[in-house]
């Protein structure tokens, strides 16, 4: 039988409770931590044994510089010293353990000290004024991505932000209100004793299990999120995908790099210098994440441009309706499709654009941006459409509108552009005229779009 295993999830300051129980059912199965990370628990087996654990925090813990090296030790005594065994210890934890059932805990032991403590780490001011305004602009931003969401939903990369921002939204909110129910549920416990409880309440194992379960859930989701962030690199070109790679590794490394760092210099005698520690990790963050930028930047344009000279090389068509040639980004819920400026049959240049998507709802809201809002460069009105047989007989989903943006000149106006909007319940395609169409211009343009 293996001798050592890894479970590659630790538990937060405020998770004490579970975290205890979780060891106790782990030791009768003779699993008894060895190590405890910021990702994950390495235990050691031995013969199986029914235990008391108590994970704690160390007085004057600080979830930036960890424990003070003298006061670690110094509370360590203490805790032996009514006792408890010492086990491990994690970077704010130290877990104690013993099989006698009259030991007592001690009072910075006692749930509510314990309280106190974690409370200053998870739910400072710092946690309960920023946390909403991350969640609130987080919103704003999703929201405003959905605006129009045939360009969002089209373009992998900027799908990816979405459903991003939509994980970090939703994980922050739910940690958030977490947070707050702990808080309010251990200050009305401990209101409830005059603050005089000890020991915390025993978990039930139906409670232990959903929170275990959930935990997972919650792993297996960000582990998939991952999977879908490298997906979506790797689809866009591998350059990309490599450079994604090299920032997330970078960040990664500067991340647990600065950690470490402030955390082993910030503690015991040198306690005062993790400040000088701190900027210069902050200046070496300055300098590579945007090298990092700058090389994600460098590819995605290398794409871009090896993508435009394969286009230029392609025969453009001299009438809009044929649609074929165009640069396209999709993905399964949409595509998006945009063109260079074609000349028609009239000899004017013609922008054509196209949306597509299985979903009615992403065609009805894109199709809200146009036409385009120019007014502040030109006049806009919109035209009657003709009343011919093309436009009298139109499929019922089927709508058009034609808007015109014109210059005045002294007394006289110039057509700068007319804009076509076609759309049905999947479909939403606009062409933009420069110097205008006329009626054959767009029942031609109609009759192409039906078809």
């Amino acid at each position: 039988m293996r001798q050592e295993k890894r479970v590659w999830w630790s538990f937060s300051a405020w998770e004490a409770d579970l975290f205890e129980q979780y060891l106790e059912d782990q030791a009768l199965q003779g699993w008894f931590p060895e190590k405890i990370g910021n990702f994950g628990i390495k235990f050691s087996y031995g013969k199986p044994e029914k235990r008391r654990y108590a994970t704690v925090l160390v007085p004057g813990s600080s979830t930036l510089t960890g424990v003070d090296s003298w006061a670690e030790k110094k509370f360590q005594e203490r805790c032996e010293d009514s006792g408890w065994k010492f086990q491990c210890r994690g970077i704010n934890w130290q877990v104690f353990y013993t099989t006698d059932e009259n030991v007592k805990r001690t009072e910075e032991m006692s749930e509510a000290r314990q309280f106190e403590i974690q409370k200053s780490l998870v739910w400072g001011w710092s946690t309960r004024i920023l946390y909403p305004i991350l969640i609130v602009l987080n919103c704003w931003i999703l929201y405003r991505s959905l605006q129009n969401p045939g360009v969002v939903l089209a373009d992998p990369l900027n799908f990816l932000s979405v459903i991003v921002t939509t994980m970090i939204m939703v994980s922050w909110g739910m940690l958030y209100v977490r947070l707050m129910l702990w808080v309010h549920r251990k200050n009305k416990i401990l209101r409830r004793s005059g603050k005089q409880s000890i020991s915390p309440e025993k978990l039930t194992a139906t409670e232990v299990n959903r929170r275990l379960k959930w935990r997972k859930i919650g792993q297996a989701t960000w582990i998939f999120l991952i999977f879908i962030i490298l997906s979506a690199l790797y689809a866009v070109s591998l350059p990309v995908f490599i450079s994604g790679m090299v920032s997330m590794f970078l960040m990664f490394g500067i991340v647990l790099f600065m950690q470490r760092w402030i955390r082993e210099n910030g503690s015991g005698n040198n306690r005062e210098d993790w400040i000088g520690y701190f900027v210069g990790v902050v200046v070496i963050s300055m300098i590579a994440f945007p090298l990092c930028n700058a090389m994600v930047g460098h590819f995605m344009r290398a794409e871009e441009k090896s993508q435009t000279e394969i286009d230029s090389n392609l025969n453009h068509s001299s009438n809009p309706s044929n649609l074929s040639n165009l640069n396209e980004k999709h993905t399964v819920f949409a595509s998006y499709q945009t063109s260079d400026m074609r000349v028609n049959g009239a000899g004017n240049p013609v922008g054509v654009t196209i949306f597509k998507s299985p979903i009615p709802w992403v065609i009805s809201q894109t199709k809200k941006n146009y036409p385009k809002d120019m007014t502040d460069l030109w006049e806009q009105s919109e035209q009657e459409l003709p009343e011919t047989e093309t436009f009298l007989n139109l499929p019922e989903n089927v709508k058009v509108i034609w808007c015109r943006y014109t210059i005045r000149k002294e007394e006289a106006t110039a057509v700068a552009v007319d804009e076509v909007v076609l759309s049905d319940k999947n479909r939403l395609v606009i062409l933009d005229f420069g110097g205008g169409t006329d009626d054959a211009g767009l029942e031609k343009a109609v009759k192409a779009f039906v078809d």
